[in-house]
């Protein structure tokens, strides 16, 4: 058991451990998932765009043809609000969305430079490399990696991690998760997301966990690992 912290903001979570533990044949990464079991898990890509234009007078604009940076941000903003990306069995489909922008200095000055950031919720079978490069072939704007340490993760529902998983908490089948998590730092290790709690509770006032989720969260995992180490030795 390795309790870790701050994977989000301010350090680096179960990487910062990951070595003093050896080799591992599965993790259970525990989450508030209601005890739904999460065999996907979407990774996090900021990009940072930067749309570049000629500064000037408003009212010489047209005149010497000064381009507005705000205008062509606009254009790839829409762009942006109109691709698709394919759905993934368990995470279904998601959008891009801007959720930052900054641009000009003068309510009479035409800019010369608009930012914003694009935050994309990234699903297993996506590149993070390649994603950017697909941006970067669309948009009229500058396009940089701001972060991509977040990775999407998936393990196969048949791997013994999940049947045990499932058996314990006594699910159908397992679910995906939009949100990140330490399984992002873990590398190829097969893992599961699953814990007591429910997910909409995180990063508000007051989170809690009620004693009937704590003793239900203990009584799984108590049958999770004679599941999973049974099932390694009779696949």
């Amino acid at each position: 058991v390795a309790l870790s912290a701050e994977e989000e903001t301010g350090g680096q979570g179960i990487a910062t451990l990951l070595d003093q533990l050896g080799p591992l044949d599965a993790a259970v990464v525990g989450e508030p998932t209601g005890l739904r079991i999460c065999a996907a898990q979407r990774g996090l890509l900021v990009l940072k765009c930067t749309a570049r234009g000629q500064s000037g007078h408003v009212a010489h604009a047209q005149m010497l043809g000064a381009e507005n940076a705000i205008h062509k941000a606009a254009r790839d903003i829409a762009k942006i609000a109109a691709m698709d990306f394919p759905a993934h069995p368990l995470l279904g489909s998601q959008k891009a969305q801007v959720t930052q922008i900054s641009g000009g200095l003068r309510r009479n000055q035409v800019p010369d430079a608009c930012e914003f950031f694009i935050d994309l919720r990234t699903g297993p079978d996506q590149d993070h490399d390649a994603l950017c490069a697909d941006f970067q072939r669309q948009l009229e704007s500058e396009v940089v990696i701001h972060s991509k340490r977040y990775l999407p993760k998936g393990t196969d529902p048949n791997h013994a991690i999940v049947r045990a998983a499932l058996q314990a908490a006594g699910k159908a089948g397992p679910v995906g998760s939009g949100t990140t998590s330490d399984w992002a730092f873990l590398g190829g290790i097969p893992a599961v997301k699953a814990g007591p709690g429910d997910t909409f509770r995180s990063h508000r006032p007051n989170e809690y966990l009620t004693l009937p989720e704590l003793e239900a969260g203990a009584a799984f995992y108590a049958k999770l690992v004679p599941a999973f180490f049974k099932m390694q030795v009779q696949p």
